[in-house]
């Protein structure tokens, strides 16, 4: 092959591995990722205590077992907080509630997401930004969701599917099946369409 063409090649491979990088670029070894945000929840999961909150849900995507008190997440207005003193096995998600009421439990932070638009950042135990998400503008009940899930490139979700581990089946067509009753649209995060 010409060396050109194998230069091409081999940088638009690195283009895309870094576009498709689910922690959030620089190729970290952290594992826990965002994987979905609901910031104007009216139903699609409801907190412990009854009430639909925006939602962020994390997965683990590495082999081990994360200490999830080992990192922190803030948003766009909002300082660092550590995440809570909990477990979270490999393939396994956790739903944080952005109810600004950190009294309802441990999973609920002391922000709320702005349904027209959001940032999300997690960080590790050495102070290292590991993820940073941009959140679109979301109608109610819509994601914004990693396909496939806990390693793709986020997508516009009408109806989305927290914690569904069958998540990872679903196929960006124009109508996909999510949780075991409903038919929901994605659109590509790109595509202009939500």
């Amino acid at each position: 092959m010409n060396p050109i063409k194998l230069a091409i090649s081999g940088f638009i491979l690195v283009a895309i591995s870094a576009c498709n990088d689910p922690g959030g670029g620089g190729g970290s070894a952290d594992s826990l990722v965002v994987n979905e945000v609901v910031s104007s929840n009216d139903g699609v999961s409801i907190d412990e205590t009854g009430q639909p909150e925006d939602l962020i849900e994390l997965t683990n995507t590495g082999t081990e077992t994360i200490q999830l008190r080992n990192y922190a997440i803030a948003d766009a207005g909002s300082e660092f907080i550590p995440l809570p003193d909990l477990e979270l096995a490999p393939g396994a998600f956790i739903q944080l509630w952005a109810s600004d009421d950190p009294t309802r439990g441990a999973t609920h932070l002391p922000f709320k997401l702005s349904a027209s638009g959001d940032r999300i950042f997690l960080r590790n135990a050495k102070g290292e930004i590991i993820q940073q998400v941009d959140i679109p503008a979301l109608t109610t009940n819509q994601s914004y969701s990693r396909f496939p899930s806990g390693s793709g490139n986020f997508f516009f979700a009408v109806m989305p599917h927290p914690a569904n581990p069958t998540a990872a089946n679903v196929r960006p067509t124009p109508f996909h099946r999510c949780r075991m009753t409903c038919v929901s649209r994605i659109f590509p995060a790109h595509s202009g369409r939500h």
